[in-house]
């Protein structure tokens, strides 16, 4: 009996250290959210700099800028993916990473899905609820990423994308409709994703 009990609390034991570990482990979130930031950001800086007259894009052109955004962010994912195929996810980077990956495939499918409804009504204007659609999903995952990994700057970032949303939707008739955007980007996926990054370069 004592040695079932000595064995069980062993056990115990093991268990609580992979925990503790998994829970010390840095976010690997961080070249990701640079990604999206970066690509997309860049993307909407082009086109605001348009709308504001900096220079001119034919119309035509004008669909493409996120198409190829969006393939040089899949590639970027692809290649940062190739490169952390060795490492192990483990306590709280699981679920964050999986809750960020569900986030990435729900933003997708949203705009997959928009385009369709777009096309079908002839009516343009719901593709401008994607800039929407992107910072209330930022917000809430930040939420669930701030709660997982017990850091309270991300609930900044959670609160700072929903009142992003009111800013995009307010300056959208404006000149300043894609600029809002893009600094909405900046805020809540390219500045975090940085200081992430380099958290996790200084814990190694």
């Amino acid at each position: 009996m004592q040695n079932v009990e000595n064995s069980l609390e062993s056990d115990l034991t093991s268990l609580r250290s992979l925990a503790e570990a998994g829970m010390s482990q840095p976010l690997q979130i961080g070249p990701y959210l640079v990604a999206g930031g970066a690509w997309f950001g860049s993307a909407s800086f082009l086109l605001a700099l348009a709308q504001l007259g900096s220079f001119s894009i034919p119309e035509a052109f004008l669909g493409w800028v996120f198409l190829i955004a969006s393939a040089g962010f899949a590639a970027t994912i692809f290649l940062l993916i190739h490169r952390d195929r060795q490492s192990t996810e483990r306590g709280k980077n699981r679920f964050i990473n999986a809750t960020w990956s569900g986030a990435g495939l729900g933003i997708f499918a949203f705009w997959i899905s928009s385009s369709v409804m777009a096309d079908r009504l002839a009516s343009p204007e719901i593709l401008s609820t994607m800039s929407l659609s992107v910072l209330a999903i930022y917000g809430l995952v930040w939420w669930i990423t701030g709660v997982l990994s017990e850091q309270g700057w991300m609930k900044l970032i959670t609160a700072i994308s929903f009142c992003s949303m009111i800013l995009v939707a307010w300056f959208a008739p404006t000149p300043y409709g894609w600029l809002s955007y893009t600094t909405a980007l900046v805020a809540c996926a390219l500045l975090p994703g940085i200081h992430i990054t380099r958290t996790a370069k200084q814990t190694h």
